[in-house]
């Protein structure tokens, strides 16, 4: 994903710096971006850079671009062009955004579901540590009884 971000840039001509700051994010955020971001930054790049095909920088797959002039081919004789109709590429092309998206969405539910995991396992040991310590302090105490 940071190369495709490099190339993004390089088509803008533009540095890291430049970048991140017109994006409201880091520059130590956007120089750590590996394979993985989350939706968030991808939602708040694409604000600021329509231009940016998503689904290209999430997954790779597609053009850099959007293609934003879309010609609608005329429907038959004595027929108009319909600005309304979605054309099977263009539906094809929401989809596959959604697809992206969707993935996106599935990695940070796992990365969310492994931190869960790991603070409630944290969570049984503090417990255990707080029981055994309890323990520990009643046996004090009732020696210091005898």
């Amino acid at each position: 994903m940071k190369k495709r971000l490099i190339q993004f840039l390089n088509h803008l001509g533009i540095g890291q710096d430049k970048f991140a700051k017109s994006v409201g994010l880091s520059r130590g955020y956007v120089n750590n971006i590996k394979d993985n971001m989350t939706l968030r930054s991808v939602n708040k790049i694409v604000q600021v850079y329509p231009e940016l095909n998503e689904n290209w920088l999430l997954t790779g797959e597609g053009k850099m671009l959007k293609e934003n002039n879309i010609s609608y081919p005329k429907l038959g004789p004595n027929k108009t062009d319909n600005p309304n109709q979605v054309l099977p590429e263009q539906l094809e092309h929401h989809i596959s955004e959604m697809i992206a998206i969707g993935k996106a969405n599935v990695e940070i539910n796992k990365m969310n579901a492994e931190s869960f995991g790991k603070v409630a396992d944290s969570h049984v040991t503090l417990t255990n540590s707080h029981d055994k310590l309890i323990d520990l302090f009643k046996e004090c105490l009732s020696e210091k009884k005898r």
